[in-house]
């Protein structure tokens, strides 16, 4: 039986070691050529945060050419998030379009026609973190609130189900090397960054080999 592996004292916050954001709209940005031959594409959320990402020209006249194609489609849009004074960018974006055999979001009715700024319908964050789980602050409906920080010094605030983070220790104390993955839906408002309807997953990391 293997023992288990002590969890190394609780930190405030946990170090980010990368985080990546997905936008799922019905809508097709318009684009724009930048300097350095990429497309620049902007999405807006329902909080009015706007997105600026820059895709490669072959995906994205790719995803043109499908969105024309397909009836119902769901464009998303991905990569690393990283907020400044100026707005939120996504470093190292890709863009595709995926068809749905049934109109899945009601009342949503999608148009080929370009807009300036897509709207986004769904907002994911998902976060890497290991060596060092952070302290759990008890919250009411049997939740827990947990901090993370990335390399920028910002914040998320993750409340998560108490169980579900229970669990997470425990499976990390059982490995000798292990990434846990936070994520749920992003929300960007004057108060701060926060995580919600988060779940939290431990996965086993493979030590690496020196030579």
């Amino acid at each position: 039986m293997t023992q288990a592996k002590a969890i190394q004292p609780k930190i405030p916050k946990a170090k980010a070691l990368a985080k990546e954001i997905k936008l799922k709209c019905d809508q097709l940005p318009k684009g724009k050529f930048t300097p350095d031959k990429k497309i620049e594409i902007q999405l807006i959320d329902e909080d009015g945060i706007i997105y600026t990402a820059n895709v490669s020209p072959k995906s994205y006249r790719q995803a043109e050419a499908e969105v024309a194609e397909f009836e119902n489609w769901m464009l998303v849009v991905s990569g690393k998030l990283q907020i400044t004074e100026q707005g939120c960018d996504i470093l190292g974006a890709g863009i595709k379009v995926f068809e749905w055999k049934e109109n899945i979001l009601e009342g949503i009715k999608r148009t080929k026609t370009k807009v300036a700024q897509a709207r986004v319908v769904k907002r994911e964050i998902s976060i890497k973190f290991s060596t060092e789980f952070p302290r759990a602050v008890p919250m009411p409906n049997k939740q827990v609130k947990v901090e993370l920080i990335d390399d920028d010094e910002i914040t998320y605030i993750a409340p998560i189900k108490r169980k579900h983070w229970h669990t997470a220790e425990t499976d990390a104390a059982e490995l000798e090397h292990w990434m846990a993955l936070v994520f749920g839906k992003l929300s960007i408002t004057e108060q701060g960054y926060n995580i919600l309807d988060a779940t939290i997953r431990i996965f086993e990391e493979k030590a690496k080999v020196t030579t």
